[in-house]
């Protein structure tokens, strides 16, 4: 009985390590794919802030919506490195081009229930 008890503690005992190992994978995998996520979505930011600067210096005001950089109007959104449509917001005299971040949801400050990856991502 005593053997037997050793024998089942020991496997168990063993099992941990690997367990935590595997958990350690995969949330390495997740940052590895958010990683590349947020840096797609940085270039995204980067090139759409240009490209609106260009549209107000030929034109003389902020375009109206951003889609006319994607095609036009019927093209769908343009999206983050997340899959998440990107927000303008254009008051008339500034922008502003934002992404949810992963979670897709407002996050403008690292705070409980959200993690780094979940923040939302501003330009300029």
């Amino acid at each position: 009985m005593k053997k037997k008890l050793a024998i089942i503690l020991l496997s168990l005992c063993m099992s941990i390590p690997v367990f935590a190992a595997q958990k350690n994978s995969k949330q390495e995998e997740l940052d590895r794919k958010n990683e590349q996520a947020r840096m797609v979505t940085i270039q995204t930011l980067g090139r759409l802030t240009n490209l609106i600067n260009q549209y107000y210096m030929q034109n003389n005001q902020l375009p109206a919506n951003i889609n006319i950089f994607n095609g036009g109007y019927g093209a769908g959104p343009i999206v983050d490195g997340w899959g998440h449509p990107i927000v303008y917001q254009n008051n008339g005299f500034s922008f502003k081009v934002i992404s949810l971040g992963a979670d897709g949801k407002r996050n403008s400050e690292f705070g409980a229930g959200s993690g780094f990856y979940d923040m939302d991502i501003v330009y300029p």
